[in-house]
């Protein structure tokens, strides 16, 4: 019995390796038989699709390199001069006449500091009052019969005055000058006048002219002597006017010295006969503008 199994089991086994053997070969055969009948026809198929546009791109790039070396051999051995517009299309430049060098404008490189369309820096406006100190060289009128000879006298001055500046150049003035003589002969005089001032340079020190008009009072004591003398001529009031000139350092600031000169004027219209009584003064000052 164990004999009879023992070749049962050796017949099945052999039976199953030949029915696998038997499929596989048949798997095998399937398989080759398709992709022998499927890649023959597509690589039938594909090869002149491949070799057609492989032909037609070789033909346009020797007709697009082929062009341009046969239109220059031909002019060069023509003589004519060579004019290209596809170049000149795709590269725009102009190969048209004679090879002649082309003059370009060199503009220079620009700060973006010098740009004019960046506004000029102004600086502050400021309102400044102004005290100073110095001298001034007084004298009155001439007349022939009341005083023969005009009298002279040197005085301290004492200087005031209201600067606003409208622009970097320019202000409007108020000025009030006072002098006092206080010799033997007293003598004083004061004015005021509203005016401007015009300065040359907007920089730290700038010099300057100015003026104005305003009115004035006067203390004449020369006319003591005079025994006709009245009230109208020994005090003065009436209409006054003054130039001035001078320089102002650190202009620039809110605090400003200021050397400065002027001449006063002072028509006195109360004592108007026999002659006009006009007085004058020189001063010179030296102040702070703050």
């Amino acid at each position: 019995m164990k004999r009879i199994f023992a070749i049962l089991t050796i017949a099945l086994a052999g039976a199953a390796f030949a029915q696998e053997d038997y499929l596989a070969d048949d798997y095998i055969a399937d398989v080759s038989g398709i992709s022998e009948a499927e890649s023959s026809s597509s690589v039938e198929e594909a090869l002149p699709a491949v070799s057609s546009s492989s032909e037609e791109y070789v033909a346009e790039a020797a007709t697009d390199t082929a062009a341009p070396e046969a239109s220059a051999v031909a002019s060069s051995s023509s003589g004519e001069t060579y004019a290209s517009t596809d170049y000149d299309t795709l590269f725009g430049t102009n190969t048209s006449g004679s090879a002649e060098p082309v003059e370009e404008e060199v503009m220079p490189a620009k700060s973006p500091f010098d740009d004019d369309s960046i506004p000029e820096l102004k600086r502050c406006k400021y309102t400044f009052k102004s005290w100073g100190i110095g001298f001034s060289t007084w004298h009155n009128w001439r007349d022939e019969t009341m005083n023969p000879e005009r009298d002279w006298a040197l005085a301290l001055l004492v200087h005031h005055g209201r600067i606003w500046e409208m622009t970097s150049h320019g202000s409007i003035t108020f000025m009030a000058n006072g002098n006092f003589a206080f010799g033997e002969y007293k003598e004083a005089q004061v004015i005021g006048v509203i005016g401007g001032r015009y300065f040359f340079l907007n920089d730290i020190y700038s010099p300057y002219v100015g003026g104005g008009f305003g009115l004035g009072l006067q203390y004449d004591g020369y006319l003591n002597e005079y025994s006709k003398s009245t009230f109208g001529d020994k005090f003065g009031f009436g209409f006054a006017g003054n130039v001035e000139a001078g320089i102002v350092v650190f202009r620039t600031t809110t605090t400003q010295l200021e050397l400065g000169a002027s001449y006063d004027v002072l028509v006195n219209v109360l004592k108007m006969e026999p002659a006009v009584h006009v007085y004058g003064a020189f001063n010179f000052y030296l102040a702070i503008n703050y």
